[in-house]
């Protein structure tokens, strides 16, 4: 975050490609570090074999300061899993939109 940023706006998606493995999957938006204090937004899911699914984070006005990190951070028990992606961000994007 740059100098004289206080409010940003968040929002995220996170694609899967075909699970492989049934099992509970989350998107969450942290700001500087990965952690349950840090979440700013959250999506979470349980998915079936065979599923293509993605998880939305809604838009989120959050406070902020100069030099903050904003990460979209993906959180399962299973390991196969393959996320999604176009040139255009349309199926995993992380978006930061600057409001103050």
């Amino acid at each position: 975050i740059g100098s004289g940023v206080t409010k940003v706006l968040i929002s995220g998606v996170i694609a899967f490609e075909q699970i492989t493995v049934a099992g509970n999957r989350r998107a969450i938006i942290c700001k500087n570090s990965y952690s349950a204090a840090n979440t700013l937004g959250w999506a979470a899911d349980t998915l079936a074999v065979s599923d293509a699914k993605s998880l939305v984070i809604p838009p989120q006005l959050v406070n902020v300061q100069e030099g903050d990190t904003i990460g979209l951070y993906y959180w399962t028990q299973q390991s196969t899993d393959q996320i999604g992606g176009n040139e255009y961000g349309g199926r995993t994007s992380l978006t930061v939109e600057v409001v103050a």
